[in-house]
């Protein structure tokens, strides 16, 4: 009889864990499809940042295609639950087999946090942050959603890029000149 409660009650459990994976999941996939769906409606974007640095390269592989990297790091400010996307060459979602774009912060199971010159990895303060991903032309065109929240999540921020991006350098592409700020 003891067997059989243990059991039930194991049942139980794996179920319960198993409905909050699949809650993550679905969260998580919903993030990702507002974040893929404010780039995509996006026409404004600034060039560089007063909150962080943020830079760009690529470089070649040995079959061809291409290795790009955005960088974000050098803080000036405490960013906290950073989440970021980056989308290549108006890639779109449905005609892609869902190939999941490069983010930070949407599928992780940390939250991401930036504050200048403190890193401690256990406390999810990074020192930067990297996004990577493979494209087969020299040049392309990324577009990038950066939000992040102030320490007591009174205010967020949004912040919206287009670059310019060949084997040379990148260049932005700068239509505003401010970032959106979402708490006022």
């Amino acid at each position: 009889m003891a067997k059989k409660v243990l059991i039930i009650l194991l049942i139980v459990l794996l179920c319960g864990c198993s409905q909050t994976n699949n809650q993550n999941s679905t969260s998580q996939e919903y993030t990702y499809q507002a974040y893929y769906t404010a780039i995509k409606d996006n026409t404004k974007y600034v060039a560089g940042s007063d909150y962080f640095n943020i830079t760009a390269e690529m470089s070649q592989l040995p079959d061809g295609n291409y290795l790009y990297y955005v960088f974000i790091d050098e803080p000036k400010i405490a960013m906290f639950n950073i989440k970021a996307l980056v989308m290549e060459n108006d890639y779109i979602y449905e005609e892609n087999d869902g190939i999941v774009l490069p983010t930070i912060g949407i599928f992780d199971d940390t939250t991401i946090n930036m504050i200048p010159n403190q890193v401690d990895s256990e406390l999810g303060y990074q020192k930067g942050i990297v996004l990577s991903g493979e494209a087969s032309s020299e040049s392309i065109i990324l577009d990038l959603i950066v939000t992040w929240d102030n320490q007591d999540k009174s205010k967020s921020f949004r912040e919206f890029y287009q670059m310019e991006l060949n084997m040379d350098g990148f260049t932005f592409v700068d239509t505003v000149t401010q970032s959106d700020n979402l708490g006022e």
